[in-house]
């Protein structure tokens, strides 16, 4: 799954990383796939995300997926 956002540029990649990667345990693999910043922005970067979701328990359904992107 990817997951863009508009965050404050003192906002690091890898806290973002961080913050993704442990809000669910069945998020596998986070990283950091594009990163934007205009000056007109006023302090602000658009930062795109990619994870990978994993479920050892059995094959993810859409609920699954949903849940984990609340």
């Amino acid at each position: 799954l990817d997951i863009s956002m508009i965050v404050p540029a003192e906002c690091t990649v890898a806290g973002i990383e961080t913050a993704l990667h442990t809000s669910d345990a069945r998020i596998q693999l986070v990283e950091c796939i594009d990163r934007f910043e205009k000056a007109e922005w006023g302090g602000k970067k658009s930062v795109t995300f990619r994870f990978e979701v994993y479920d050892e328990k059995g094959t993810l359904t859409k609920e699954i997926i949903d849940e984990v992107w609340e």
